[in-house]
């Protein structure tokens, strides 16, 4: 059985936040964790509180993008 590579993070309002395409040209960690071709993420768990869902929906869609 393989191993999985599994992520736990934190969504971090000050690194992993951006608007509009700047947000692109600036490390942002949670996305940058997942733009590694010799690191692959099998699972990423980003924790966020209710409040940030909008943010965090932003991250996991760039992630997405990006992965």
């Amino acid at each position: 059985m393989a191993k999985k590579t599994v992520i736990i993070g934190i969504l971090g309002l000050r690194l992993d936040s951006g608007r509009g395409p700047d947000r692109w040209s600036r490390w942002r960690p949670s996305v940058d964790l997942c733009q590694h071709q010799d690191f692959l993420v099998d699972r990423f768990e980003l924790l966020a509180q209710p409040e940030h869902m909008r943010e965090a929906r932003r991250v996991v869609d760039d992630i997405t993008a990006v992965s």
